[in-house]
């Protein structure tokens, strides 16, 4: 079975022009929904993923820059790469 991407649209408009409340936090959107907040990326995708959303959409809403980091599942340590 294969798996089609999600239309990340409305995720991508909220992250366009985000809530000032979120600055400097990374967020994890359902649409335009934020559902968790916080300065742990890794531990609200783990905690998002429990109470059940299978495809997050986790963000940092950064106040100094125009366009929003949307990271693609990985975290980098030392020119590594391992998935979340």
């Amino acid at each position: 079975m294969q798996a089609f991407p999600r239309d990340r649209s409305a995720e991508m408009a909220w992250a366009a022009r985000p809530d000032a409340r979120f600055f400097g936090k990374w967020v994890v959107l359902e649409g335009r929904q934020v559902v968790a907040s916080g300065s742990n990326p890794r531990l609200l995708y783990e905690n998002v993923l429990a109470i059940g959303l299978s495809s997050p959409f986790v963000i940092f809403v950064s106040p100094d820059e125009q366009v929003p980091f949307a990271g693609d599942g990985s975290i980098e340590f030392s020119g590594l790469r391992k998935w979340l």
